[in-house]
This record gives structure tokens, sequence and C-alpha cells, in this order.
């Protein structure tokens, strides 16, 4: 079975709102590849991520972040050692 990586993503949209979640990474390089290729266009597409199911028009698309996931067991701990 092939284990397929992930990644977190953030997309910033017309008005000042912001999408974000964690979805593989092969789906966000084509979303981004859309994004860029048809940046003039309304171009609606849809992807899963952890939590469920995005749809959105490429046109209220202003930028996208794509992040390797950090894991960080220590989150909201002072480790004074």
């Amino acid at each position: 079975m092939k284990i397929e990586e992930k990644a977190n993503y953030l997309i910033w949209i017309k008005g000042g709102s912001c999408i974000e979640g964690i979805a593989k990474i092969n789906i966000l390089k084509d979303l981004k590849e859309r994004f860029q290729a048809n940046k003039k266009f309304d171009k609606i597409v849809s992807f899963k991520d952890a939590e469920g199911e995005i749809t959105i028009n490429t046109r209220d698309i202003q930028a996208i972040a794509i992040n390797n996931i950090v894991k960080n067991p220590t989150a909201g701990f002072i480790n004074d050692k």
C-alpha cells in the first residue's frame, strides 16, 4: 500500500477570507497549476482534504501556499531544559 504525502495549505480568496487545511500533496500541486494556468478564467475545482471536500472557483483565488506538515510534540509547552 502506497502512503501518499500530505501538506498544509492556505488559499486566500477575494474579500480577504482564507481556507486552510491538510490535503494530499499531488492534489494541491494540481490546484496550484490550474490556478496559475487559468488565472483569468472561471474554473470550478473540487478536492478532498482532511476535514471534507472543498469546491472553489479559481477566479476567486488570490494566492495559494503549500507547506510541509511540521510535527511539534512540544507545541503549547515551555521546555526550560
